[in-house]
């Protein structure tokens, strides 16, 4: 099987990687790794069930200057009654949670940060917080981790004091106070998020176990969508292994939540539960983390039913539920080896792959459908051209019902007209479906316009993609009367830019050389006029899109000595999924 995402030969060794984690990316606002918790957004629940009593928060007056706040903290360390300490930590935790009055977001959760940055610059500040988590009542304790949660979201420095308070957010955690249990998810979450050193220490701290014991006993759907988000979080980093998560039980509530999260009408319609969009969303990044780690892990959720579960959500036409379940099935389709059945759940129905073609052609102007509920995002796209990649190493059989459904000509109209950044992770799925240099598929696919968005690639500065390109045009060399044809759609030019270049990639020009040397030596138009007289094999180039005709022979498997062989079994995680959203 073959898996695509880097297109080198040398190096490769490097690029292989079982257990790699998601690409860094910038995720809106209900998916941010940390999250300030605001008051506007945030219902606390007692152990009761009842709504927890928060005194008046509308008549709290909030401080408007820094001296105003080392002022209050000052009241708050001073207060002598249990009323005057709770009414002035009230008021510093609306302070933390109150969004400014301004339309950027951004602007506002930077105001925040600094806000948060402001209060634990106080000396004392943090320190008085924490005591409350020990000798404060259950008001207290609520209303002073509030006001930790939101430091911990800010920067590594300002989270870093907050530490000291993670064995009363581990005692919160396993105890039976609904508030409490929340605010500490928040807060867990925000620490998780910031760097492995801390995820390290919170499951050193046993975090772990009460964090999935409330995502699997927990009937709120809030607090639900909250463990799933933390643990999402603690599960972030290269270094964090799965075993844990699983060892602890998180594959039965995980796989339960998300095939709840829909269901499927007798007349094919979906009866979404809105209540339960959020933690299904929560769900996916869960899942799209605990995919990319052990192959033992992924097997184990395959084997409990995570991919008719994430199937099933596939109903949400919504880009932020689609877009860790796409990265998701993208983490296991690029397990090499994997059972072809995994594959043929998906493939093989129609539904599905009238949607996956909607993705992929979404953004682009030859395929997108009017209306489009995904609203141009290139993210999304982006995600399924990378997973489509892992979907095109498979089986020739599978192959055929890739292209039948249409899947092979959405990715050459996104190689021809999409952003660079969707083009490379498409070109790249292109190149699985012809890196065994099979004939038919490549006369299939390598149409003049997609050889000539090929070779462009070839002189952009993305050094991964010119590799890429430079191999998927090797290829094409390969067959006869390839030559004629990279010539015709400008392929010299690009291989002479490359060599003669000032300075560039050492392996990209000993490549380039390599091919122009080998295909366009002394003996290539001698070459060429022999083969068009004996076996008419002149490549077929017009203005209207025809294919190139490479060979009268018949459809075989060819092995054209190209970089087909050296791409078996590499991972298919590209460079930009090499770093998770956060991670330090």
């Amino acid at each position: 099987m073959y898996k695509s995402g880097v297109s080198v030969e040398k190096g490769a060794d490097q690029r292989r990687k079982v257990a790699v984690d998601i690409r860094r990316s910038k995720r809106t606002k209900t998916l941010m790794a940390k999250r300030m918790k605001l008051a506007a957004t945030t219902s606390l629940m007692t152990a009761s069930g009842g709504q927890f009593a928060q005194g008046g928060d509308a008549d709290l007056v909030l401080p408007a200057t820094t001296a105003e706040v080392n002022s209050l903290l000052r009241d708050f360390v001073g207060a002598q009654t249990t009323k005057s300490r709770t009414h002035c930590l009230k008021r510093l935790r609306k302070y933390l949670s109150t969004q400014p009055e301004q339309d950027d977001d951004e602007m506002r959760d930077e105001n925040l940060s600094s806000r948060s940055h402001e209060v634990a610059s106080i000396p004392g500040a943090i320190v008085a917080f924490i005591g409350c988590l020990s000798d404060g009542n259950a008001e207290q304790q609520v209303e002073a981790s509030w006001c930790l949660t939101n430091i911990a979201g800010g920067t590594h420095q300002d989270a870093l004091k907050v530490m000291d308070a993670v064995p009363y957010f581990v005692a919160f955690l396993g105890g039976d106070n609904k508030p409490l249990q929340e605010q500490a998810l928040w807060a867990v979450g925000n620490l998780a998020a910031d760097c492995q050193e801390f995820r390290d220490h919170l499951m050193r701290s046993g975090a772990l176990v009460p964090m999935i014991e409330i995502f699997t006993r927990s009937k709120v759907p809030e607090l639900l969508s909250n463990a799933a988000w933390a643990l999402s979080n603690l599960a972030r980093g290269t270094q964090t292994p799965a075993t844990p998560f699983f060892q602890a039980g998180i594959i039965r509530p995980l796989v339960e939540s998300l095939h709840q999260g829909v269901r499927v009408l007798e007349d094919g319609t979906v009866d979404s539960v809105a209540e339960k969009r959020s933690l299904i969303i929560e769900c996916c990044w869960l899942a799209s983390l605990l995919t990319a780690k052990e192959p033992e892990a992924v097997y184990a959720l395959v084997e409990n039913g995570i991919l008719p579960a994430l199937y099933n959500n596939m109903h949400y036409r919504d880009f932020r539920i689609l877009t860790p379940l796409v990265r998701s099935l993208g983490n296991i389709f690029s397990l090499p080896g994997i059972p072809a059945d995994w594959l043929n759940l998906f493939i093989t129905n129609q539904s599905f792959v009238a949607l996956w073609n909607e993705i992929l052609l979404s953004t682009v102007s030859s395929g997108a459908a009017p209306g489009s509920f995904l609203n141009s995002n290139h993210a999304l796209v982006k995600e399924a051209a990378w997973c489509t990649s892992s979907m095109m190493a498979c089986t020739d059989a599978q192959k055929s019902v890739l292209s039948e459904y249409g899947l092979v000509n959405a990715l050459q109209v996104l190689v021809a007209e999409a952003i660079f950044s969707v083009k490379k992770e498409a070109a790249a799925a292109l190149f699985n479906y012809i890196c065994d240099g099979h004939q038919g598929r490549v006369n299939e696919v390598m149409t003049p316009p997609v050889l000539r968005a090929i070779i462009e690639m070839v002189t952009q500065p993305d050094i991964e993609a010119a590799r890429q390109a430079l191999n998927m045009i090797h290829i094409v060399l390969s067959l006869p009367g390839g030559p004629g044809c990279v010539e015709s759609c400008g392929g010299m030019d690009a291989l002479d830019h490359i060599i003669y270049m000032e300075g560039g990639d050492v392996q990209l020009k000993d490549k380039a050389t390599w091919l122009s040397d080998t295909f366009y030596g002394g003996n290539y138009g001698v070459e060429e006029e022999e083969l068009q007289s004996t076996q008419q094999m002149v490549p077929s180039i017009s203005q209207n899109g025809a294919t190139f005709n490479f060979s009268a022979g018949p459809d075989t498997d060819s092995s054209p000595g190209s970089p087909a062989s050296l791409r078996k079994g590499l991972s298919n995680r590209p460079a930009w999924m090499l770093q998770q959203a956060g991670t330090n």
